[in-house]
């Protein structure tokens, strides 16, 4: 890295990269495009203003927050058979990503960007690429609308109809119990709005604002630990946050997906150094904790 001076008081960090191992560390996957790699740089550096491809293989930034954005890669966390880890970080906070409302059928928030035709998504994979819609003339949003209304508007509705008919499931109900025995604590950081948390008894602060990047999370002064529930993509900024108050991070996720019948890995990007993943599904994890703990569900 070099330091450009921009004039009195002012620099600008330069940086240079292979563009392989930047796409091994965005969340778009091998298939990654320029622009991709672009909205990503600029989500988790604002200071970001150029980056250009200028010799083959290599990707040069430029920004007031270049190192930042570069350092902003997933670590070696520890792996886990169980939550068991917790019972030495309670009381614990809980973060819930979208793995508990598809328990529920609920279908993942980028489920959206296929019908809204946000990206040039073809199909649900969630470990490929997709370059954004930008252009008018690729937005065929409006046209399906047109030609197949009554096809396009029952997509468009789907996920709010599952919405009404989803019910709290168990990835629900044990955080509820662990909440009412003392071993969780704090509101429940979401980024989902079905309100599932909440039918169950569970306060909740939303983490998914369009005014603010990532809301104010109220950790209580008692809480050791965070448990990331089903969280993936860009959505670090609880987590990073919960570090620097000195706070345990574990993850609990299957880090895998399955797409067109083959099962393919794919790992939380936000775990660093010292977090601790347990690979599992939500409720049977939460379940065996309740079951350490004593804890009736």
């Amino acid at each position: 890295m070099v330091r450009q001076e921009d004039g009195p008081g002012k620099s600008t960090e330069v940086v240079r990269r292979p563009v392989d191992e930047y796409i091994r560390a965005s969340p778009y996957g091998p298939t990654a495009t320029l622009t991709d790699l672009r909205l990503t740089l600029r989500r988790s550096s604002p200071g970001m203003s150029v980056m250009v491809l200028r010799e083959p293989g290599l990707i040069t930034y430029k920004g007031t927050g270049t190192r930042n954005a570069l350092e902003e890669q997933r670590g070696n966390p520890a792996y886990a058979d169980d939550l068991s880890g917790l019972l030495d970080h309670l009381p614990f906070v809980v973060e819930a990503g979208c793995g508990t409302s598809i328990e529920a059928g609920i279908p993942p928030l980028h489920w959206l960007h296929e019908v809204y035709r946000v990206t040039a998504r073809a199909g649900n994979d969630l470990t490929q690429g997709y370059a954004f819609t930008l252009a008018p003339a690729s937005d065929i949003l409006i046209k399906e609308m047109l030609t197949d209304t009554v096809r396009k508007v029952d997509g468009m509705v789907a996920m709010f109809r599952s919405l009404f008919l989803a019910e709290p499931t168990s990835a629900h109900r044990t955080p509820k119990a662990l909440y009412d025995a003392g071993h969780m604590t704090g509101p429940v950081a979401t980024h989902n709005f079905d309100r599932l948390v909440a039918r169950v008894g569970l306060p909740e602060a939303f983490m998914r604002r369009y005014d603010q990047r990532i809301p104010h999370m109220p950790f209580p002064d008692d809480a050791k630990s965070v448990l990331v529930i089903g969280l993936h993509a860009d959505r670090r900024g609880v987590q990073a946050r919960a570090r620097e108050l000195g706070l345990k991070v574990f993850y609990l996720d299957t880090e895998g997906v399955t797409e067109n019948g083959v099962g393919k890995p794919y790992l939380i990007e936000g775990a660093r150094e010292g977090d601790v993943v347990v690979r599992s599904g939500a409720t049977p994890a939460l379940l065996h904790l309740a079951e350490l703990l004593n804890v009736n569900v």
